[in-house]
């Protein structure tokens, strides 16, 4: 004998605005979101084939913070200095080892401990064509020294007393007194060259 009440909805159905039941199986409920997913698909595939192509010459980085300053010779904040490595090149190198390599310079000569002179890489330019030579590297410590550029870095080079490009190769270092970790501080990480005349522009350009 069947119930003549009815005790509420079946497990696979709802009520209707007029409090009838409409019945939903599960064949249908799958179907529907079969169909769903194919439409959320197709869509998502034609918004991608609208998307502009990639230009070639652009290179896209995703860094974790916001560099200070793309100046090699102010920037002192990790995102800065890992960046400012990768556009401007010191004037020496750290092999896997540690020990300083030659970098912008190709050699170096140490004829008395108030006296540095490095040998400069020929051929080398900058992102605009313009050649490399004694007197950026100059120019780069001598923005430092001069008080043209405001730094914490210029107290990095305080030892040293002024610089000489003898030649458009050549730029000798001469110390006010014995500095042990001047190679160092001229090695990756440490300061990039940069273009005479650059001023502080440089951050602002980049």
């Amino acid at each position: 004998m069947k119930a003549s009440g009815r005790s509420g909805p079946k497990p696979d159905s709802v009520l209707t605005a007029r409090g009838g039941e409409q019945l939903f199986y599960p064949f249908a409920i799958l179907a529907i979101r079969a169909m769903f997913s194919v439409v959320t698909v197709a869509s998502l595939c034609f918004l991608l084939s609208c998307a502009a192509q990639p230009d070639p010459n652009t290179l896209v980085m995703i860094i974790e913070s916001s560099p200070m300053n793309l100046d090699p010779r102010v920037g002192i904040d990790g995102g800065s200095e890992r960046i400012d490595n990768l556009i401007f090149d010191d004037l020496l190198s750290r092999g896997d080892d540690l020990n300083v390599a030659p970098g912008l310079a190709e050699r170096w000569e140490i004829p008395d401990p108030l006296t540095y002179i490095f040998h400069l890489h020929r051929g080398v330019k900058f992102h605009d064509g313009r050649p490399l030579g004694s007197r950026d590297v100059k120019w780069t410590f001598d923005s430092l020294l001069q008080g043209k550029i405001r730094s914490t870095k210029t107290a990095v080079y305080r030892l040293v007393d002024h610089i000489d490009a003898s030649d458009d190769f050549t730029v000798v270092f001469h110390l006010k007194e014995p500095f042990a970790t001047l190679l160092w501080n001229l090695s990756d990480g440490a300061i990039g060259i940069v273009p005479y005349g650059s001023g502080d522009e440089v951050s602002r350009q980049m």
